[in-house]
């Protein structure tokens, strides 16, 4: 009677793979260490071992104890796969770079970019579907990076589907205070998309609303135009009005407040705008190559950053 012992691999990330056997019969056992399911394919039956030992015989007759005839001739095909379960899966996403969502800039009445980001948390619902959808048989071992990068594929359209008309009717803090409204939806439709594959999302969370960098940079600078308008019309006013200094002096400071400008930054200059760049490393995104200043994913691409 011959023993397979399949163990976990945590520490290399891997989130299933082909167990390498040269000989199966039905009175081989199989034995795993509680934190792998195995699915084993013998011809046209597939069954799932969720037990910790089990014959392959017990595993495809449940109940019985009669072997198949001839209990220890090899099997002629046969397929062996182990699915880690020993944590829950978590996969991040991201609308930004291309996927960026398009709205108006209710401050300034202009065309601006979100970026949108989360997480959800899943689970391997059918096992059989799973080893398909991945094609594990043709690589040997998928990585859980490799289920992320799947799942991007599959729900990043539908992240936008949702979410980009909202932002055309809101701004981003009403997305911020209502994203549980969104997440329920985005849910239901992945679910639907990927019943076929054998995975199921939990939960989706939305972590982040912001407008993309270059669009803050925007900001920034529509910023300084209406202040120095603001001031250049009082400094006029007060010359036609003979006001004294500290009056106009206190005008200019509050408009600093009003507009929420750091009082030692002079508007007219434009400091602040490179300042707040150049004091952000420069992240260079490991998927396009794109140099990113700030930020947890790629402008670009939307790959999550490596800091």
């Amino acid at each position: 009677m011959s023993v397979i012992e399949i163990k976990n691999r945590g520490a290399e990330e891997i989130a299933c793979w082909r167990v390498k056997v040269a000989e199966l019969t039905p009175n081989t056992v199989i034995e795993t260490d509680g934190k792998v399911t195995v699915l084993v394919k013998i011809g046209n039956q597939t069954k799932v071992q969720m037990k910790q030992s089990s014959t392959v015989y017990g595993l495809f007759n449940p109940g019985k104890n009669k072997k198949f005839f001839g209990g220890d001739k090899p099997y002629e095909k046969f397929e062996i796969y182990a699915i880690d379960q020993s944590s829950q899966y978590n996969a991040e996403w991201a609308l930004a770079g291309s996927n960026a969502m398009t709205t108006i800039d209710p401050d300034f009445n202009v065309e601006a970019s979100v970026i949108a980001t989360g997480n959800y948390y899943y689970t391997i619902s059918n096992f059989y579907s799973f080893v398909t959808a991945m094609a594990v048989g043709e690589r040997g071992a998928i990585s859980r990076d490799d289920i992320r990068e799947f799942l991007r594929q599959e729900s990043t359209g539908i992240f936008k589907k949702i979410l980009a008309p909202v932002l055309m009717k809101s701004t981003i803090n009403d997305c911020k205070a209502n994203a549980e409204r969104f997440v329920e939806k985005i849910k239901e439709e992945i679910n639907l998309r990927l019943e076929s594959k054998g995975i199921g999302v939990e939960s989706v969370v939305i972590n982040k609303f912001a407008y993309t960098p270059d669009h803050e940079l925007k900001r920034n600078r529509l910023k300084d135009a209406k202040i120095n308008n603001a001031i250049g019309a009082e400094q006029n006013k007060g010359k036609r009005e003979d006001i004294g200094v500290d009056r106009e002096q206190a005008f200019v400071e509050n408009i600093r407040e009003t507009n929420a400008l750091p009082k030692d930054v002079e508007a007219h200059t434009g400091k602040h705008d490179r300042g707040d760049r150049d004091d952000k490393p420069v992240v260079i995104c490991p998927r396009c190559g794109e140099r990113n200043h700030g930020g947890n994913y790629c402008n670009k691409c939307g790959e999550k950053l490596n800091k």
